[in-house]
């Protein structure tokens, strides 16, 4: 038996279809979810550090690349960085965000000039 389509309120403005095989798929969250605090991904990788190597990148991408430049004892700038990987800066700080998002430690160590700024990144040996 198919799914029946039924139409959704949106007070006037274009309809569109949902599909629900079963009316418990779309139930709304309770009230308890929508009242509990919400948790960045930033906060909660700074609070649980890596330690699984599925969320390491692979060594062959250009991600894997930026990480082992990162991890060595000189680190690495934006234009060091950009220059490997053909990234724009923005694009490059981009993936510096997503590396910390799965909870790399990256650090910025800026210089008294914006060129010598280098980004390390901070292996704890536990």
């Amino acid at each position: 038996m198919s799914p029946k389509p039924r139409e959704t309120k949106n007070h006037g403005r274009n309809t569109r279809k949902v599909l629900a095989s079963n009316p418990s798929d779309c139930r709304v969250p309770a009230d308890d979810a929508l009242d509990a605090p919400a948790t960045s991904a930033a906060s909660e990788a700074a609070a649980h550090p890596v330690d699984n190597a599925r969320l390491r990148p692979k060594a062959n991408t250009k991600l894997g690349i930026v990480l082992g430049l990162l991890e060595e004892p000189a680190g690495a700038s934006l234009t060091k960085l950009t220059e490997v990987t053909g990234w724009l800066p923005h694009t490059t700080r981009a993936a510096l965000t997503g590396l910390r998002k799965r909870g790399f430690q990256i650090e910025l160590q800026r210089g008294s000039d914006a060129p010598s700024s280098v980004y390390r990144s901070r292996v704890d040996a536990a």
